[in-house]
């Protein structure tokens, strides 16, 4: 996962990491708009990246974002009880 600066609160995570105590996530963050963009173009391997919407047309200009398929996610649907 690729942040913003200031969201290294680990408590936003206590929820995912009761329901998936197997999965190691790894946390990576940027500085800025150009930190972050630049990170992506050099390769980062971010599966969830947290963009400013301002500079969306960038990575979709440059194909580093694709559309999230949800039909692939079994439970999308429930993804609210996350939330606690």
């Amino acid at each position: 996962m690729l942040d913003w600066a200031g969201y290294e609160d680990t408590t936003m995570f206590i929820s995912f990491h009761h329901a998936y105590p197997q999965v190691t996530v790894s946390v990576a963050f940027g500085e800025s708009d150009a930190d972050i963009f630049g990170k992506m173009k050099a390769g980062a391997d971010a599966c969830v990246f947290h963009p400013y919407t301002g500079w969306q047309h960038f990575y979709v200009r440059d194909s580093l974002v694709s559309v999230l398929d949800t039909t692939r996610l079994a439970r999308w649907s429930t993804r609210s009880s996350m939330r606690s």
